[in-house]
């Protein structure tokens, strides 16, 4: 997982639980608005967008990854892409002679 504040930050994680990349997402967002703003709007912020997205990624997210498909998402000024594990490369079948 990818997210971007934008203007202000960004973050990755990796790995397969939806959930603990929900909540490395608040995480992160909360990490960079620490300095920048108070508590009463990190909480409006988390209502408003971060709430929702970590919904949304452990919804729709887990849903086009286990498709092995690309997940792109917003809300307000956070992005957040899932991309699926590379899976190991594919080899040509070998043929016998």
């Amino acid at each position: 997982m990818s997210w971007a504040l934008i203007n202000d930050g960004a973050g990755q994680w990796t790995g397969s639980d939806f959930h603990a990349a929900a909540r490395e997402l608040s995480l992160g967002v909360n990490s960079v608005c620490t300095a920048e703003v108070d508590e009463e709007v990190r909480a409006a912020w988390c209502r408003k967008w971060v709430e929702p997205l970590q919904l949304r990624l452990t919804r729709e997210g887990q849903a086009a990854i286990a498709a092995g498909e690309e997940w792109i998402d917003g809300a307000g000024p956070i992005l957040v892409r899932l991309t699926p594990r590379a899976g190991p490369p594919e080899h040509p079948s070998v043929q016998p002679e």
